[in-house]
């Protein structure tokens, strides 16, 4: 019996020619190949395939077919072949294993709110407060100003001392702003 984890399937319109793992090892089946000098020439051993690692970190591998190459997300190739076709709508999720793990247990379809939201907050990947571009204050510094103006401290007093407006201490006090920090 062979199991789930050791599995090789066929990549999806590259049947006969590719096959993924579970593992998201992507192999070329040995095949003849033409020549330049008649059909069926020669013989194309079978390889384990090289990821390419995109500028954006995401894993692809370059399949041939009929003499035309293309690049495909390693993460695609795996969800088709061991899940089955993307549903309408939906994209390649990662799970907290990121990028560089395109197993299926680490993937999944799923909709875009959820990868850009709980998803990155999960893989600590969001630029949610001191990682924000603009964010001027601390994790430290929010939960400060709770804690005072929860003891009852004056926001206009907690607003002079930290150097900001009174509606800006307020939007932290009452999670306008921040509403992640627990």
């Amino acid at each position: 019996m062979t199991s789930a984890l050791n599995l090789w399937l066929p990549v999806a319109s590259y049947e006969g020619l590719y096959e993924v793992s579970y593992w998201g090892h992507v192999r070329s089946l040995s095949r003849l190949v033409g020549g330049p000098h008649g059909p069926a020439s020669r013989v194309f051993p079978g390889r384990l395939l090289e990821w390419y690692i995109r500028p954006d970190g995401y894993p692809e591998v370059q399949l041939s077919r009929e003499g035309r190459a293309k690049k495909r997300f390693v993460h695609h190739v795996v969800l088709e072949a061991h899940v089955g076709p993307r549903p309408a709508g939906q994209e390649a999720r990662h799970g907290p294993g990121g990028k560089l793990r395109p197993w299926v247990i680490n993937l999944c379809w799923g909709i875009r709110e959820d990868n850009v939201g709980p998803d990155r907050v999960r893989d600590g990947q969001s630029n949610r407060g001191e990682r924000h571009g603009n964010a001027k204050r601390t994790t430290d510094e929010v939960l400060e100003i709770r804690r005072r103006a929860a003891a009852g401290e004056p926001q206009t007093d907690l607003a002079g001392e930290y150097g900001m407006s009174v509606q800006g201490l307020n939007d932290i006090v009452t999670r306008r702003n921040w509403a992640h920090v627990a």
